[in-house]
């Protein structure tokens, strides 16, 4: 299968969350109204792991304007807030976040997320959809990122981990976390495209450099104008630190040879 196709062939896939959450709910799991039972537009960070949607979430909830903004997507959790609440369909999971939370209220997708709610008609309940798109320009510092989070279950500076280990470098699995983010990263234009989505965007770098102007400017796109709105200091810090700076410059070398052609030329002889 050529890639071209590969990609199309992925955005037929049913994701993991998805499945598991039909099957949490039987099936019922798509909304068969008419028309939209919850007041306003839906919010929605579309990201991949390790892009900053953590610290773009908790900026956008500090205006006041929109609260959520969390992972409420993960199958656990819906399975688990659902039993609790006795909700017994995905709508209705929906329609209790949306009394829960009395405003404007988001939730963070990734690629296969996003697409359960779409397939799900899980937009048409609210006035809306706002789908804002974070990503990061640094695609090895990301990788690097992911990886030292999944070996050390780390994935924000607040999350409590039972005992601090310490990573491992390995080039093979950065490169397969580079890999990923550029699939999961090609995936979101095709389905914005495909369901004629407005998105803002957002690079993970302005963000941190110029989370006012930034964040203002999300806000004002999405309908939630916060022009008097200044940033607090985050809860969330900056996790990256020596490690991810020696991952870096190991990880360097490994592109060098590949670009130039050394690790073949040392395999050929």
């Amino acid at each position: 299968m050529q890639p071209a196709d590969h990609l199309l062939a992925q955005l037929g896939d049913t994701g993991l969350h998805q499945q598991e959450i039909e099957a949490v709910f039987e099936g019922r799991v798509t909304w068969e109204g008419t028309a939209p039972v919850i007041p306003h537009p839906l919010v929605v960070i579309a990201f991949t792991n390790r892009s900053g949607s953590n610290y773009l979430a908790e900026l956008m909830r500090s205006t006041g304007q929109v609260t959520g903004l969390g992972e409420a997507l993960n199958a656990e959790t819906v399975a688990q807030r659902c039993d609790d609440w006795g909700v017994p369909t995905f709508p209705g999971y929906f329609e209790a976040l949306a009394r829960r939370h009395g405003v404007p209220f988001g939730v963070k997708a990734s690629w296969d997320q996003l697409l359960m709610l779409l397939r799900c008609r899980i937009h048409e309940m609210h006035q809306g959809l706002r789908v804002v798109h974070i990503r990061r320009r640094d695609t090895v510092g990301q990788a690097i990122s992911r990886e030292i989070a999944w070996q050390t279950g780390k994935w924000t500076s607040l999350t409590p981990v039972k005992a601090e280990i310490t990573p491992r470098y390995d080039a093979a699995r950065i490169t397969r976390q580079i890999a990923a983010i550029q699939r999961e990263e090609a995936l979101f234009p095709l389905i914005f495209e495909a369901f004629d989505l407005k998105v803002t965007d957002v690079a993970y770098e302005d963000l941190v450099h110029r989370p006012m102007v930034m964040v203002r400017r999300v806000m004002e796109e999405i309908g939630h104008p916060c022009p008097d709105w200044r940033p607090a200091p985050a809860r969330i810090g900056k996790q990256a630190d020596a490690t991810n700076d020696a991952f870096r410059a190991a990880y360097r070398q490994v592109l060098a040879r590949a670009c130039l052609g050394t690790d073949r030329e040392s395999a050929e002889t």
